[in-house]
């Protein structure tokens, strides 16, 4: 039909396309829209520098817009063009904080120093594996090697988020020569935003040890009380017959009151009494001893805790009065660690300045201000403020400035310049209230209708027994009935699978296997013959390489010639004889379902359903 269409490679043609490109809505790729392809992917290019992201991007950016894609020649080169352009405006922007001396301590980094025997770069990336004071002051050494070269201060917000993290990870796994090897322009990227990056894990990192490090001095501590209450119970045994026979003669009217004590102390026996006999200082600990085994690991806390203390920028939710008595005690720590001094002075001791203690301590606290504000009292306090510690950096009520793990929470939420331009399109999506006081009525409202809805049930009598209390006085409530879903609902799921694609599966591998003709050849791609010979195993045929495709962009991530059996894929593998659209075997028996993992040999069928791609007898 097409060998009369007279001038299909001359003004004909340009002139049809152009009318079919303008009846669609695309126009070809000029110089104009090569100019905003070029902008695209330098943007693109300065967070993702993978090619193959790219290259996706750039297509996609393309489809989007209604542009002709030019060749695939072209369009790679433009991604290459993007790649040394994103590279060169890295160190550009980066170029105030490359200043002399700068660039010759990043190049320092490089050196292997004679006391480490490695390179200052390699030791910042040896990580601590256990809490011990050994390695928590090894990361204080790190954190302050990074704060004299400036870390704590690099601001690399000038390049985008995902930029930054690619030049760390470059930093983190290339070798020293490659990064000596490399140009100027990529080297002090790569090392400046390791540093920033090595900085914040180092900060996280001292952090987590520290808290480590208290948690397991507590654990330990639990660990003997609980020993200490097993002991106990086995003592306590021992009391209540004691007790059971005290009673017997205490109880027993013939017995006169001024004889009772002596009846007792010669039934029972004055070494027992005095034996049963728990001291004064052990009736009344609500914790069973805890603090007293902490307090026995001052002397091992202390030999990391005021140096890290002393290196930790701490702050926290000032509205709080807890915390602010905190902060305020952690800077009085500060102060007498600094200065030697043993004493608490007067105003961090008062009840208002000790707020933060917990009610179980407060005991431990007040005992020992009776005896004077002294080393009892100091280690008391001490551990009060370090346990303090560790509980808000977990609650999140204390945070870090510079920390990525341990910052303020409020940094996670949108802010609220941000949120006032999308408050009002976000309460009409999800039909909110703008009003925070207005919202908080309606939800009020719509509880205490939920609640007498739920009272309304459980006092119909078809419902008893929905409600009851167990056997250790706890609530027990039946699942009540679901909500009937409204009709609506149905309707619009509906709808949204009516608009989805319908691949026909059976018929694109069809398709796929006739157009390659890899299937009915049966051979494997990587040999030049046929490999099936009798007696031995078929060979898999790898449908990916017949048609040019790279094996790595097939979705599971293996190679898709070898079809391999997914969870969720109705996948059959049968030989070619019989019916191998059925899944059948030569005698006629349903072919089971193939073990995970079994690749499909060159005479094999793949059935999806009711259909299959037979494969060529030889």
């Amino acid at each position: 039909m097409l060998a009369g269409y007279g001038g299909w490679q001359g003004r004909t043609r340009r002139e049809h396309r152009a009318r079919v490109l303008a009846r669609l809505g695309w126009r070809l790729c000029a110089a104009g829209e090569r100019k905003l392809l070029d902008e695209f992917l330098l943007a693109r290019a300065l967070e993702h520098d993978a090619p193959g992201v790219l290259l996706q991007l750039a297509c996609d950016w393309l489809r989007a817009e209604r542009i002709v894609r030019p060749p695939v020649d072209s369009l790679t080169r433009r991604v290459a063009t993007a790649r040394d352009a994103a590279r060169a405006e890295t160190y550009h922007r980066l170029g105030p904080l490359l200043q002399p001396p700068r660039p010759m301590q990043l190049d320092g980094l490089l050196d292997v120093d004679p006391d480490l025997g490695l390179t200052r770069l390699a030791w910042l990336r040896r990580g601590a594996t256990v809490a011990t004071p050994e390695l928590l002051k090894a990361e204080l050494d790190k954190l302050e090697f990074l704060r004299r070269h400036g870390a704590d201060n690099l601001d690399l917000s000038r390049l985008p988020v995902g930029r930054r993290r690619m030049l760390a990870e470059i930093g983190r796994r290339s070798t020293n020569q490659a990064l000596q090897r490399a140009a100027v322009d990529r080297r002090h990227p790569v090392l400046l935003a390791t540093l920033a990056e090595t900085y914040v894990e180092v900060l996280d990192e001292l952090v987590q040890l520290l808290d480590q490090a208290l948690a397991g001095a507590d654990s330990r501590a639990r660990h003997e009380v609980s020993q200490r209450l097993v002991d106990r119970a086995k003592a306590e045994v021992d009391r209540g017959r004691l007790l059971d026979e005290i009673l017997d003669v205490l109880a027993d009217p013939n017995i006169p009151d001024e004889q009772a004590g002596r009846i007792v102390r010669l039934r029972v026996g004055m070494q027992r009494l005095i034996a049963a006999r728990r001291p004064p200082e052990d009736r009344g600990q609500r914790d069973h001893g805890h603090f007293d085994l902490l307090a026995a690991r001052y002397k091992y806390l202390r030999t990391f805790t005021p140096v890290v203390l002393a290196a930790l920028p701490l702050t926290g939710n000032t509205a709080s009065a807890s915390v602010t008595a905190l902060l305020t005690a952690v800077e009085v720590l500060r102060e007498l660690n600094a200065a030697a001094r043993t004493a608490v002075p007067d105003e961090a001791a008062t009840p208002g300045a000790t707020v933060f203690v917990p009610t179980r301590w407060r005991g431990y606290l007040d005992a020992a201000r009776g005896q004077g504000r002294g080393a009892t009292y100091r280690h008391c306090w001490e551990l009060s403020v370090l346990y303090g510690v560790q509980a808000g950096l977990r609650s999140g009520d204390l945070w870090v400035p510079g920390s990525r793990r341990y910052t303020d929470p409020s940094t996670l939420l949108l802010p609220p310049d941000r949120w006032s331009g999308q408050r009002d399109g976000f309460c009409t999506v999800t039909g909110t209230d703008p009003s925070a006081s207005r919202q908080l009525g309606r939800l009020e409202h719509e509880l205490h209708a939920a609640v007498a809805t739920l009272e309304t049930v459980l006092a119909d009598p078809g419902t008893e027994g929905l409600a009851r209390l167990g056997d250790d006085s706890e609530l027990i409530v039946s699942p009540l009935p679901a909500e009937q879903l409204p009709a609506e609902a149905d309707t619009l799921g509906a709808a949204t699978s009516a608009r989805l694609p319908r691949v026909r599966l059976p018929a694109l591998l069809i398709e796929v296997g006739r157009s390659a003709d890899a299937v009915q050849r049966g051979v494997h791609p990587r040999r030049r013959r046929a490999t099936t010979q009798p007696g031995s195993h078929p060979q898999p045929v790898c449908v990916a390489d017949r048609l040019r495709v790279q094996p790595r962009l097939c979705r599971d991530g293996r190679r898709f010639g070898h079809f391999r059996r997914r969870p969720g894929l109705d996948l059959a593998v049968v030989p070619a004889p019989r019916d191998a659209a059925r899944g059948e075997h030569a005698s006629g028996q349903r072919t089971p379902r193939a073990p995970a993992g079994r690749a499909v040999g060159r005479r094999d069928a793949v059935v999806v359903g009711r259909a299959a791609v037979p494969a060529a007898r030889p």
